[in-house]
């Protein structure tokens, strides 16, 4: 099982795996969706879809289409992982960052991962980190790669997941 973060859509819609390029990746993953393989967090599809109505570019069409298969976060089980990655974040980063990271979908979808066992697939990278040594917290942005490993999840990028389900693109 697998759960997206949201630029595991986004960073494919605008680059490499865009709609007219790829539509065997799209559809594929739609399916994938709809069959409960890829999960789809409520923070991440709400991540996507634009608050402004009137951006109704080609993925927003595409996500809203699948709300039905959204999953809510608000069971007991992804509670309390994501009482456990808060907690976390806030005992190792500077408090802004921390802030700026838990008000986002990221530690939902750690959340979901822990709870679930799944697999996190995501763009961002794993970042060499630096402690303040007057405070002893991490420096600078939280990234979803550290705080998973940290509770011994698998996250890999978009391609190594297109390889995991021998996806094909065309």
């Amino acid at each position: 099982m697998y759960v997206f973060d949201a630029d595991a859509f986004i960073q494919p819609y605008r680059t490499y795996y865009q709609p007219d390029i790829a539509p065997g990746f799209w559809q594929t993953l739609e399916g994938l969706i709809r069959t409960n393989t890829v999960k789809l967090t409520e923070p991440v599809y709400y991540e996507i879809l634009p608050s402004n109505k009137k951006q109704n570019d080609w993925l927003s069409l595409w996500i809203f289409a699948l709300r039905k298969y959204r999953i809510k976060v608000n069971n007991w089980k992804i509670l309390k992982a994501f009482e456990k990655v808060t907690e976390f974040v806030e005992n190792q980063y500077e408090p802004p960052h921390a802030r700026e990271f838990l008000d986002v979908a990221d530690p939902w979808v750690i959340a979901y991962a822990k709870a679930y066992d799944a697999t996190i697939v995501s763009m961002e990278s794993y970042k060499k980190e630096e402690i303040d040594p007057n405070t002893g917290l991490i420096r600078g942005t939280v990234k979803l790669p550290n705080v998973a490993e940290y509770f011994g999840l698998r996250v890999i990028k978009v391609y190594d997941f297109v390889k995991d389900l021998s996806i094909r693109l065309v």
